[in-house]
């Protein structure tokens, strides 16, 4: 029926503002990571990959799961409360499986991230691998950020994470 009416799958689409030396340190690790890559071809297996979402309770529909049929694109524009209640839902991926998924009950912070990491999630992945081994990457979220949970990952991972403005960025 969609295709008798001429009508096209549209999705509405997210911006995220890049700042001005985003491209520059975006050339700068995948010249690193190719360079560890050449080294040593088992790095990308050892990186544990991560990230959070967030699920509303007011009903908000996440984006990837909207798809609005028209004949032309709509540009649909979604507009979001931002202090809605939900749940963050962690988890990580890596060559050899998941991790998680962990679940905040409220906004992350600085602190309830690091409680996670010392908690939950570095236990996981000794569970699962060598901690000595692994690279972890995690991306440049303010709760990420923060110096506590960077001088966490220096102790923890030692020049062996990826994320903003550290070992690896």
């Amino acid at each position: 029926m969609m295709k008798e009416l001429g009508l096209k799958p549209y999705r509405p689409q997210l911006l995220h503002a890049l700042s001005e030396d985003d491209p520059d340190r975006r050339c700068e690790f995948a010249d690193v990571f190719l360079q560890l890559a050449a080294d040593d071809s088992s790095f990308p297996d050892r990186i544990l990959w991560t990230d959070e979402t967030i699920f509303k309770l007011n009903g908000h529909v996440n984006r990837h799961n909207c798809v609005y049929y028209a004949v032309e694109n709509p540009h649909i524009v979604i507009t979001k409360e931002i202090n809605a209640l939900g749940i963050t839902v962690w988890a990580g991926i890596w060559s050899g499986g998941l991790i998680g998924p962990f679940f905040f009950h409220d906004f992350v912070t600085a602190n309830s991230y690091l409680e996670m990491l010392k908690k939950e999630i570095i236990p996981a992945i000794k569970s699962r691998m060598n901690l000595q081994e692994m690279f972890y990457m995690h991306d440049g979220a303010p709760s990420h950020y923060a110096q506590p949970v960077r001088h966490f990952l220096d102790k923890t991972f030692r020049n062996r994470w990826i994320g903003r403005r550290e070992a690896i960025e």
